[in-house]
Parts: structure tokens; sequence; C-alpha cells
């Protein structure tokens, strides 16, 4: 495993040391979510499968984002000029 791996690692657990409520962990959880989207943009149209990765991630959003949410995540990261322009309308 990389170092950055174990690090990731050790920040989520801290993160999830700190959970008191479902909301807390929503909390997190979208947090990881979106430092995960945020490690795969640049790779949109050069790796293979980072497109599909995006979207998964996206995807496992949507339980715990408002449609607002959502759009503005998208948008503040620039998907909707990478072919999620249907989650910034």
């Amino acid at each position: 495993m990389s170092s950055n791996t174990d690090a990731f690692k050790k920040k989520t657990l801290e993160r999830i040391d700190e959970v008191k409520t479902i909301k807390d962990l929503d909390d997190i959880f979208i947090e990881i979510m979106l430092e995960r989207i945020d490690r795969e943009i640049p790779y949109i149209n050069v790796k293979k499968y980072s497109h599909n990765i995006i979207g998964f991630r996206l995807g496992a959003l949507m339980p715990v984002c408002s449609k607002e949410q959502i759009k503005n995540i998208v948008k503040e990261r620039g998907l909707d000029k990478m072919g999620w322009e249907h989650l910034a309308k």
C-alpha cells in the first residue's frame, strides 16, 4: 500500500472518531467522496475509467445530498462541461 493510501485511511479513521450523529457520518462521507472526485478529475479522458469512477461517486452522493447540492458540486468542479451537464440543470 502506498503512503498516500495509508495517510488517507488514517485521516478517515480520525474523522470517524468524531461521529456523534448520522448527519456527522453523512458529512464525512460527502467529504470523502468529494476528495476522491477531485483526485480523479485530472484523469478524465486520460485514464480509461475516470469518467465512470466520477459518475459512480456522484451517484453515491445522491442519497445524502439534495439536488441543489449535487448541482453545486458539479458546477463548482466544472463537471457540467465534461459530461455531467444533466446534473447541473
